[in-house]
């Protein structure tokens, strides 16, 4: 068996080394979803929009699930579901964005249908994960450097 620790401040190598070996990723536990703390001090979720995988940044100070150009297009996520673009304020500045509807975004054993996301080509390569999903979840915490996701349970009828 081969443990790593890291202890802050960090080294470098052992950084790299933890995500040589996938530590920093998410894992599913039971009907949870846990995701470790990057070293970046983020939270980043390997999630699949419309059956194609991607990371995301997880971010409650996001109102809305953003995706972009290039995830939605590889996603084949239509745009135009509103009649006008919206300005969003981000915390890089003012940006301009298409809304848009994701069937289905997983997480784990997490699953949302008809997600209303946002589109934006100023997003470069980062999409980000908002509150419009996580406020569907029965919980969400962290515990010691680790996001604990909870979904609601289902309705047996």
């Amino acid at each position: 068996m081969f443990v790593l620790f890291q202890q802050a401040p960090f080294d470098p190598n052992l950084a790299q080394l933890s995500a040589r070996l996938g530590l920093d990723g998410q894992s599913v536990v039971g009907n949870e979803v846990r995701i470790r703390m990057a070293r970046d001090g983020h939270f980043w979720a390997q999630a699949s929009i419309n059956g194609i995988e991607r990371r995301m940044l997880v971010d409650s100070g996001a109102t809305v699930t953003a995706l972009s150009q290039m995830t939605a297009d590889l996603a084949s996520v239509e745009r135009g579901v509103g009649l006008l673009p919206v300005i969003m304020r981000t915390a890089n500045g003012t940006v301009q964005a298409e809304t848009a509807t994701v069937e289905q975004l997983g997480l784990g054993s997490i699953e949302a249908r008809n997600l209303n996301v946002v589109v934006s080509p100023a997003l470069g390569n980062v999409d980000v994960l908002g509150m419009n999903f996580l406020s569907q979840l029965a919980s969400w915490r962290v515990e010691n450097r680790v996001l604990i996701l909870v979904p609601k349970i289902a309705d047996p009828t």
